[in-house]
């Protein structure tokens, strides 16, 4: 028996870099990310990322720019 994408509740997920997720909640976390406490329907845990991530740019990326504006020499 399959079960639909009403009944599955998913939780809502965040890495080291700020990045969302949407995970089913029967399967086990996956190294990296945390729980945020956000638990419901696909649609539900949709929509509050939706809300949330305000930022999708990851967090270690505008460090990385900066490391390689200090390479580029300008002459």
């Amino acid at each position: 028996m399959f079960l639909s994408q009403q009944e599955i509740n998913f939780r809502v997920l965040i890495d080291q870099e700020e990045q969302y997720a949407i995970w089913p909640e029967r399967k086990a976390i996956p190294d990296g990310w945390i729980d945020i406490g956000v638990l419901g329907c696909k649609q539900e845990c949709l929509d509050h990322v939706d809300l949330a991530w305000l930022d999708m740019c990851p967090l270690s990326f505008p460090h990385f720019l900066h490391q390689r504006s200090a390479t580029i020499r300008v002459h």
